[in-house]
């Protein structure tokens, strides 16, 4: 890889031995130019800059995961919750500070200009200067930047349990269906998945995540062969004796509600004719301690996001911020833990979600900060 120097000038290329990969060598040149720049580092970037447009875009993205980590390091308190893992002295280099935001320069500028402008300066000024940027960039930039985005991006729908197992999956913010073998319909709510195990003995259904619409095909049927159809989570199974019904998963319960007909639900191992049957318009909810109460929900308000509404009566806000978290596409983080129980009522379009955030904070007498891939209510 080419490396170039003003007036010898040492570069992110020329720090070390050996040539770094290129997002690394911009990702050092972001957190160098970010603190007090020594005589002929900026002519020095700008060369390294225009020598490739693989080197500007790796810059700009790097840039950008800069700036991001720049605002959150304005909340050490969360930065203390998303990266627990890094080394101190990176957790200590994160919290240091306000921070110089670096600019793009112009494309206008050649090289024979950049060249011009630095033959008057002496590199050796801050050689010295640049072999601790490098060192700093080094543990910052490629570990507390890309620690932190990947984590970010993990959040937004890259779970790897859920790509693997996952028959049927929906992206953020999209409403699918899917027709299945015996004819039953699943409708999957934003950002969940679905594993399908169709058997001898029964027609078993796995919800992995999210939020669904069963409309099971009769027992009765022919495609259906007289098998049960059942749907199940980590602590229990619903079984159809009609046809329609919502399951749901929110952090470590399920909550189930009958639409049409009526739909037994239990634990696993229970015995069906020891488990709860709920008629339309009728909710539970079971964890590992096992089922709750049944309650009531209207209808409309339980079939609302197929509608692009999500309708919010009387709910933990913890639970109100797990549903939009997955219309959102990043995580939603509530830094005041003592709100967590609050009960509140809400109606969010499922297309604008951070005004229904922004409102739900209003309400509550709570802060929002909006980052990319994440929300932060405090």
């Amino acid at each position: 890889m080419p490396r170039f120097r003003a007036n010898g000038a040492p570069t992110p290329s020329s720090a070390s031995p050996g040539d770094m990969p290129v997002a690394e060598q911009a990702a050092a040149w972001v957190v160098a130019l970010d603190g007090e720049q020594c005589p002929g580092q900026q002519r020095a970037f700008e060369q390294w800059l225009q020598a490739s447009e693989l080197h500007r875009s790796a810059y700009e993205q790097a840039l950008q995961n800069w700036l991001m980590a720049a605002q959150l390091r304005q909340m050490p308190e969360l930065l203390d919750e998303l990266m627990p893992e890094l080394p101190m002295q990176v957790s200590d280099g994160l919290s240091a500070g306000p921070v110089a935001q670096p600019h793009m320069p112009a494309r206008t500028q050649t090289r024979k200009q950049m060249h011009m402008s630095t033959t008057a300066e002496q590199p050796s000024a801050w050689s010295s200067a640049w072999t601790r940027q490098v060192r700093r960039a080094g543990m910052l930039a490629t570990l507390a930047v890309a620690v932190l985005v990947g984590g970010l991006l993990s959040w937004s729908g890259g779970d790897p349990y859920t790509a693997v197992l996952a028959d049927y999956r929906s992206a953020t913010g999209e409403i699918r269906d899917v027709q299945l073998s015996d004819g039953s319909t699943v409708r999957l709510d934003s950002a969940s998945a679905i594993a399908v195990h169709y058997g001898q003995d029964q027609r078993r259904i796995e919800l992995l995540k999210g939020r669904a619409l069963f409309l099971a095909a009769p027992i009765g049927a022919a495609a259906a062969g007289g098998r049960p159809f059942v749907v199940a989570t980590d602590d229990g199974r619903t079984q159809a004796l009609g046809t329609q019904f919502i399951v749901e998963r929110l952090g470590r319960q399920t909550v189930v509600t009958g639409v049409e007909h009526h739909i037994a639900v239990g634990t696993h191992g229970m015995p069906l004719a020891d488990a709860v049957i709920l008629a339309p318009g009728q909710s539970v909810r079971y964890d590992e301690n096992g089922l709750g109460p049944v309650e009531s929900i209207p209808l409309a308000q339980a079939q609302s996001w197929e509608k692009g509404m999500l309708l919010f009566d009387d709910a933990p806000l913890q639970e109100v911020l797990a549903q939009l978290e997955r219309y959102q596409g990043g995580r939603i983080v509530l830094r005041a833990e003592a709100m967590a129980q609050r009960h509140v009522s809400a109606s969010v379009p499922a297309q604008d979600i951070r005004a229904g955030l922004d409102a739900i904070a209003a309400e509550l007498g709570l802060r929002v900060q909006h980052l990319p891939l994440l929300t932060v209510l405090y």
